[in-house]
């Protein structure tokens, strides 16, 4: 982990859909009390929020710097 922001960014916004994960609906349980184990992934039914997911691919952020 580099850095730890207590808001959802666009950064977190496009991890999300890169991903799958669920990460501002996760961080407001998280708020809310709840632990990593007691909160279902909303995406596969079937695993918690604690899982490690497997990805075969790579999302890059750039940013575009208009030159005209």
């Amino acid at each position: 982990v580099i850095e730890v922001n207590p808001r959802v960014s666009r950064s977190s916004a496009l991890a999300s859909k890169a991903t799958g994960y669920p990460i501002a609906k996760v961080s407001a349980k998280i708020a809310l009390g709840y632990t990593l184990d007691e909160i279902p992934n909303a995406v596969t039914g079937k695993t918690y929020a604690s899982f490690e997911p497997a990805l075969d691919y790579v999302v890059v952020k750039i940013p575009r710097l208009p030159f005209d």
